[in-house]
């Protein structure tokens, strides 16, 4: 038996990814609740189809009108890093749309209010890895050994 010491890890694709670890977007729509709390590594994934070309032009522009250089370099540098574990937030709260509209939340506008339903991942502490460290991803919140993330290697 392996007993190995494990994290929990969310493969987002990029941009997204890129904009969660940096504290840009602190929040994950997802279909389904989690009641799991506490750090989570990012995964960023492999793939970036038409989807993700067409938030990432549109997220741009936005930073470019707004002369906001940190998520223009965020947003550039994200197109590159695929298919590994980009960094780590903590997982505060996970709340549904009758929640987040009742106590007065916004739907997404392009940078502010991320919330688009029907669950919100809410995240805090957000760290970005100084690297991507290349990993294979899973749907859902899967586990990895802790080794295989050298940035956490010391939250053993």
């Amino acid at each position: 038996m392996n007993n190995e010491p494990k994290t929990a890890c969310l493969s987002v694709r990029q941009p997204w990814a890129s904009l969660i670890v940096h504290g840009i977007k602190p929040i994950e729509n997802r279909a389904w609740s989690c009641a799991y709390r506490g750090r989570i590594v990012i995964h960023a994934g492999k793939t970036w189809g038409r989807d993700e070309e067409e938030a990432y032009r549109h997220l741009l522009q936005i930073a470019i009108i707004n002369r906001d250089e940190r998520r223009q370099e965020v947003l550039c540098s994200s197109r590159s890093l695929l298919g590994g574990f980009v960094g780590s937030v903590v997982m505060r709260d996970c709340i549904g749309e009758r929640e987040w509209y009742r106590d007065g939340g916004a739907a997404f506008d392009g940078w502010n209010n991320w919330f688009v339903g029907p669950y919100g991942w809410m995240f805090t502490g957000a760290q970005a890895f100084p690297c991507i460290v290349p990993y294979k991803g899973a749907q859902g919140l899967f586990r990895v050994p802790v080794s295989h993330v050298p940035s956490m290697e010391g939250m053993r």
